[in-house]
Parts: C-alpha cells; structure tokens; sequence
C-alpha cells in the first residue's frame, strides 16, 4: 500500500546519493604537495606530513594495518594543530582530513 497522508499518495521513495570519490594515499601526497607549493605550508610543515604519509605505507607494508592506522590519525591529528595554528584555513584541513578518513576506510 502507498504510502499517503490524508488521501494522498507522498510518493516516498530512497535515492542513493554517492559521496566523495574514496582518496588514495597518493591522493593526499599530493594535496600536502599543493598546499607546499602554493606557500601555505613551509618545507618543515609539509615534511612532518609526508613523514606520517611515508610511515603509514611502510606499516602497512610490513602488514601492521592497527599501528599504520593509528599513524595516520596522528597525521590528521597534526592537520588539525595546523588548522589551530593558522597555518590551515578550515576548508584546506577539512580537504585533507576527509581524504585521510577515506585512505583509512579504503
């Protein structure tokens, strides 16, 4: 039976709406690489991030998924301090953290 309020037939139905396309961790190498070469970030600032993205894939290459993925929450961790510190405009961290939660979800 319809579904119907007061007589008439809503026409309540579901539609998928797909997210994001998922991010690789080459994804997120390069954003840190954009955001380095436009100025936002200096050199130290990018390296601390690409160190985290380096360790991440080293874990789980050795198969340490748990300690890889603990890696790169402390990388979404240091976006987050580079946010606070003004170093990240809100949009530019929230980019690189929905990136990072899709290599991990990946």
């Amino acid at each position: 039976m319809p579904d119907t309020h007061d007589g008439c037939d809503i026409g309540a139905f579901e539609i998928e709406v797909p997210g994001p396309p998922p991010c690789t961790l080459e994804d997120l190498g390069a954003q840190v690489d954009a955001l380095q070469a436009d100025g936002v970030l200096n050199g130290g600032q990018a390296r601390a991030l690409r160190r985290k993205l380096d360790q991440y894939a080293g874990l789980l290459d050795r198969g340490k998924t748990d300690e890889a993925e603990a890696v790169l929450e402390d990388f979404r961790g240091q976006v987050r301090d580079l946010e606070a510190d003004g170093a990240l405009s809100a949009e530019q961290a929230a980019s690189l953290d929905l990136c990072a939660a899709s290599v991990v979800e990946g």
